[in-house]
């Protein structure tokens, strides 16, 4: 170990070391960014006599096979398994487990695996305990041919020369157990440098094997002794397995010695971990940003982090791959097949989910590129009125297209067919157009190095799977092409001149700097759950030695670690919030640096910068009101206008919420009925009994033709709730179930109806739906008062007054105090019930004991008809009731109650 070196930056110290080398040298490194560096440096120097290849190009130009793209080997073993198999499964359906064999013998190719072993212990492992039935056989059957479908694979991909990274890998392995010539011609007259790469995998080992035995090696880990002479450390695991690790040059003994300081940050939200990040790059040195790296853990704050920072007018040096998922490309593409697939045909033409043309016209895209926002401001109210839940494709047509659209815009995103091929071209032209109208459209700097990938993944779709996907269902062609391009990736590359560096983690490779700040360093991200799909079960993975997110752990462990090494200032910042599916714990390494490094070195120094989230008294008071003069004669125009039991109600449950929607008037939000409203279902109740007791109105109910009303009941119902919705919406799920139980509610209050009348005597019907209105006296003015009662009806000198629930109302809550009416609003509805009583009692000079107030709750029906029950004394019932009301009111105006 050079001690006097081994904090220079790891490439600088590489650099040096090779300018003074006098013979060939070939040096294989872990990825192009730390290639490309190390090129620039030894030009910069003057050197010449180099060659530097990364280990993937240095194992497909020996291989003489090149890396084929994962749609393209899909396909080619789609072609092998339809020559394996006689009855074969559709390509929709392969596809789901094909990916994940692709992954597996990739795996296994690295490992040098038996992949007639594997498969069949799988089988033998999985026929344990198992019933012989066909079905058991089949399963059984799927594993023993997993080796055949493999040898097809391989012997399609060698005639074409081309192969996955494991068959590449394989091939290089199997050129060195043959001592191919090829090597000796590759090897031979020059020094090969291993610099920097994770061992890993056999089929290297196999290669190093070789040079070392053939020809002239140097091996140059890049790795600290603190992880590595530690037994159980996981970010050394790896490098304790080589068989390189004795004879590598350069480990150092930096983490065990240096001064570190490690600031951790847990902040809540994304935005707050970027607005951090910005404060902590804001006191930095300017003579340091270009010392700098921001890592992000978590790509969903790339856009974010971009958008501020690029606001704040720093130079950043973007050199990292992304998820073309993460775009806002893809998130439209998906909403945009989200409407298509979940339209339906209504009247020979087709009919889109309103959400889903709400979610499409105002994506962020679509508001630059056709005014997309304006669009559905313009139809919306429309849509609201009539309560579609779908909306027809020609009124769409007709009343966006001359308009807000241009011809090709509305064509582009509505007329649709359902195949592969339309769907693809359809998505690729408004990409294209896009690209066109690029000024208007004014894509983000993520958008726009993701709409070339996005079209040529699109393209390569089209050209390579138009054949053998033949499923019209666009449910299933929008999983597949999210699967297959949203999971695609590309690299957004800036300039590599002086700035911050933004990078994943995997980019930091061989790369040092003196400050470094991770963005999403929880423990959800960093490392992470790496769980990776298999059809390989993990015993069978541990026994054969194929790699585990054991490994994939211990490699994010290595290079969170290996950044630690020569960094000065190191700066963790995390989402605290537990929300969703975050935990809000800091990452593991976290807690490692705390009470392992620290233990080990005292120079390393760990800072937590809680979020402040004190508040004052101030900050704790409830909202409240006053209520100024302007605000005490608004409240009276509005009790002399008008004042309803629920106005009364919502008052003595919350003065604020009167306040807001009596005095201020705020509306609630309309909304496009999804599922049936609870306001709806009652409105069908009541409209439909009105109906079948609107003959009888001024007479006494005739028993017999009430019975008889019943058979056309249910049909009554049925064509009252369309009027609020489609035939076709009412005809299943959680509406069709709505329907029934309203036909249920009808009927049974009918026959319930009819059984009290023959018990207790007939029932003339005095009104329906009456309006009863009243003015009160109180301070100065007149309250006017008015409700609406369902029901009143009189029976031997009897007025009965009835209000129906189709919710659940206890006879309890209709039993209370008149103190008590008016000042919880656990009594609402006794309430309400007073109301009505106190109303007709004086409109009609009558005296209350002679009416009857009653709710009749359907979901109560066993309870009948429930009275108000006033335990004050009745003969005092109009006094009581108008007291109440007075004191309620006197409050509503008192200038000194908020």
């Amino acid at each position: 170990m050079d001690s006097d070196l081994s904090d220079l930056p790891f490439l600088d110290r590489l650099a040096s070391h090779v300018s003074k080398l006098t013979e060939p040298v070939l040096m294989v490194m872990p990825n192009r960014r730390s290639q490309a560096i190390l090129n620039q440096k030894l030009e910069e120097i003057g050197h010449e006599n180099f060659e530097i290849q990364t280990a993937d190009q240095l194992m497909e130009a020996l291989s003489g096979l090149a890396l084929i793209e994962p749609e393209e080997a899909l396909l080619t073993f789609y072609s092998a398994y339809l020559e394996k198999e006689s009855a074969p499964q559709p390509f929709e359906e392969f596809s789901s487990w094909g990916s994940t064999f692709l992954s597996d013998v990739n795996d296994v190719d690295l490992y040098l695996g038996d992949i007639d072993s594997i498969y069949r212990q799988i089988s033998e492992y999985q026929s344990i305990d198992l019933d012989q039935g066909p079905i058991e056989h089949e399963f059984r059957s799927f594993w023993s041919r997993m080796p055949g479908y493999y040898a097809g694979l391989k012997e399609k991909l060698h005639s074409i020369k081309l192969g996955y990274r494991g068959m590449i890998y394989r091939q290089v392995a199997d050129l060195c157990e043959s001592n191919d010539p090829l090597l000796i011609e590759t090897f031979n007259g020059r020094k090969t440098l291993w610099v920097g790469i994770v061992p890993g995998n056999p089929s290297e080992t196999k290669l190093l094997d070789w040079i070392k035995t053939h020809s002239k090696l140097r091996v140059f880990l890049d790795v600290d002794l603190y992880y590595i002479d530690s037994q159980v450390h996981e970010a050394g695991r790896l490098f304790r397995q080589s068989s390189y690790l004795e004879s590598g040059n350069w480990k150092v003994n930096l983490l065990g010695a240096k001064n570190l300081r490690v600031n951790v940050h847990p902040i809540a939200g994304y935005s707050g971990q970027v607005l951090r990040t910005n404060r902590i790059l804001s006191e930095i040195p300017k003579n340091e940003l270009s010392d700098t790296v921001l890592i992000l853990a978590d790509n969903k704050l790339l856009k974010p982090t971009l958008n501020l920072l690029e606001l704040e007018g720093l130079d950043l040096n973007v050199t990292m791959s992304q998820s073309l998922k993460d775009t806002g490309i893809h998130q439209f593409m998906m909403a945009l097949l989200s409407m298509h697939a979940s339209a339906i045909s209504r009247d020979d033409d087709m009919a889109f989910h309103q959400k889903q043309i709400q979610g499409v016209l105002t994506s962020p895209v679509i508001k630059k590129w056709i005014d997309g926002t304006s669009a559905w401001a313009k139809i919306e109210k429309q849509i609201l009125k009539r309560n579609w839940r779908y909306v027809r494709l020609d009124w769409l047509k007709s009343e966006l297209e001359s308009d807000m659209f241009t011809e090709q815009c509305f064509h582009l995103l509505f007329d649709w067919e359902h195949q592969f091929s339309f769907v693809s071209n359809r998505l690729v032209s408004i990409l294209n157009d896009w690209k066109a109208n690029d000024s208007k459209v004014d894509l983000d700097s993520i958008d726009k190095a993701g709409i070339d990938p996005y079209i040529a993944k699109l393209t390569q779709l089209f050209s390579q799977y138009n054949q053998v996907f033949k499923d019209e269902d666009l449910k299933k062609l929008r999983t597949f092409l999210h699967r297959h391009v949203g999971y695609g990736r590309f690299f957004i590359q800036g300039n590599r001149g002086e700035g911050i560096q933004l990078m994943n983690m995997l980019e930091t490779r061989m790369i040092d700097f003196k400050n470094v700040i991770l963005l999403g360093a929880s423990d959800d991200n960093l490392p992470g759950n790496p769980v990776q799909p298999t059809l390989i079960p993990f015993v069978h993975r541990m026994h054969h030695k194929l790699p585990t997110t054991k490994d994939t752990l211990s490699l994010v462990s290595y290079h969170f670690y290996r950044l630690l090494q020569r960094a000065e200032n190191v700066h963790l910042v995390y989402n605290r919030s537990a929300e969703n599916l975050n935990s809000g714990e800091a990452s593991r390494f976290v807690l490692q640096l705390k009470h392992e490094l620290s233990a080990v070195n005292p120079k390393c120094v760990l800072e937590f910068h809680e979020e402040s989230m004190e508040m004052s008294a101030k900050d704790q008071q409830p909202l409240e009101v006053y209520k100024s003069s302007e605000l005490i004669q608004q409240i009276r125009k509005g009790l002399e206008a008008k004042l309803s039991p629920s106005a009364i109600n919502t008052y003595i449950n919350s003065p604020l919420e009167f306040y807001f929607y009596y005095v201020l008037r705020v509306p609630e939000p309309s909304v496009v009925e999804e599922d049936m409203e609870a306001s709806t279902f009652g409105s069908v109740v009541h409209d439909v009994l009105q109906s079948l007791y609107e003959p009888f109105r001024g007479n006494y109910i005739d028993l017999k033709v009430l019975e008889s009303h019943l058979d056309g009941a249910g049909n009554m119902v049925e064509q009252r709730f369309k009027k609020d919705f489609d035939e076709s919406e009412i005809a299943s799920g959680k509406n069709l179930i709505q329907v029934e139980l309203a036909k249920s509610y009808v009927k049974r209050f009918v026959e319930m109806d009819v059984a009290d009348m023959k018990e207790f005597g007939p029932v003339k019907i005095l009104a329906l739906e009456d309006r009863l209105e009243e003015w009160l006296p109180l301070d100065g003015m007149n309250v006017r008062l008015f409700g609406f009662a369902d029901r009143i009806d009189e029976r031997a000198g009897i007025v009965r007054i009835v209000d129906y629930k189709t919710g659940k109302v206890e006879p309890g809550e209709l039993k209370c105090h008149f103190d008590q009416m008016f000042s919880d609003s656990k009594y609402a509805k006794a309430l309400q019930l007073a109301f009505y009583k106190w109303a007709y009692a004086r409109r009609h000079g009558m005296p209350s004991k002679s009416i009857e107030s009653s709710i009749f709750s359907f979901k109560r029906q066993k309870n009948g008809f429930m009275n108000l029950n006033i335990l004050d004394d009745e003969a005092n019932f109009n006094h009581g009731f108008e007291n109440g009301l007075g004191d309620v009111v006197n409050d509503m105006l008192d200038q000194t109650i908020p």
